[in-house]
């Protein structure tokens, strides 16, 4: 993910809708769709919603913990009001269900992130969480290379310790 794409992402949660943020930034609706997606994919971990961990060690640029608070905040208070704003959440499933199944089919090993139970990788357990996982015939394989800061890893266990707990209420 570039600046562009952290760009497009903060003027969709600022605007509440892709249509004003496409807008304001001189973007159409499916450029802010499409960069809402690869962010999805390639930077957020965890729990989709509130718990969800943006990994920002990833990104060529360096972003201070304060500033990811914010970010982080900002993503916690705008996801209804995004998906309010396209009046619906069947599109973007569905795309990545098919996109999933035709890695799966065509044996793609592409990375991606996705709900799987953890197993002990990132030192978790007990929970299915997002994470770094390739796709192909054999299913998905969590990618348990990846390294995280001291912020991303604690976000993580938190994410990991929330849906742990839900797990065991239900």
């Amino acid at each position: 993910m570039d600046l562009r794409g952290l760009q497009i992402f903060l003027e969709v949660a600022e605007q509440r809708s892709f249509t004003r943020a496409g807008e304001r930034l001189g973007y159409s609706q499916p450029t802010i769709s499409f960069q809402i997606r690869q962010l999805e994919q390639e930077l957020g971990l965890g729990e989709h919603g509130e718990h969800q961990v943006p990994i920002f060690s990833r990104l060529q640029i360096s972003v201070p913990d304060t500033i990811r608070e914010e970010i982080l905040t900002d993503i916690r208070g705008s996801s209804m009001p995004v998906i309010k704003g396209k009046s619906g959440t069947i599109f973007g499933p569905a795309w990545h269900i098919c996109s999933m199944i035709k890695d799966i089919r065509t044996d793609a090993h592409r990375l991606i992130t996705c709900s799987v139970p953890a197993e002990g990788a990132y030192n978790i357990d007990g929970c299915a969480l997002g994470l770094p996982v390739t796709l192909g015939r054999n299913g998905a394989a969590i990618d348990d290379s990846w390294t995280f800061d001291h912020w991303e890893e604690t976000k993580l266990r938190e994410a990991a310790d929330y849906l742990t707990g839900l797990c065991r209420r239900v």
